[in-house]
């Protein structure tokens, strides 16, 4: 029951951090703020990481299937966008933006 819900998770945060894509890069091309929909996906990536990787540590002795391959490409994938976010936070404040 519970790996069930960490996987409906997992999928569903990452595909609305996908989702939320064109649209930032749609309203970024009019000029428009895109702060709503940064907010959404930045919430998303941080949903998707910690359920896919609490999805991998509760699976770990049942072997590899589609669930887990997917739940690792989420988490590397997810991880890597709030990785890099954390990044540009850092360099943000060491210059003072």
């Amino acid at each position: 029951m519970r790996n069930s819900f960490l996987l409906y998770t997992f999928i569903a945060t990452g595909i609305a951090a996908l989702a939320c894509i064109l649209p930032i890069l749609y309203l970024e091309s009019q000029g428009k703020p895109q702060s709503p929909y940064h907010l959404i996906q930045l919430l998303c990536c941080f949903v998707c990481f910690l359920s896919s990787c609490i999805f991998i540590w509760s699976s770990r002795g049942n072997g590899i299937s589609a669930n887990k391959v997917l739940a690792i490409v989420a988490c590397i994938l997810s991880g890597g966008w709030v990785g890099f976010f954390v990044y540009v936070m850092i360099r943000m404040a060491q210059v003072g933006a």
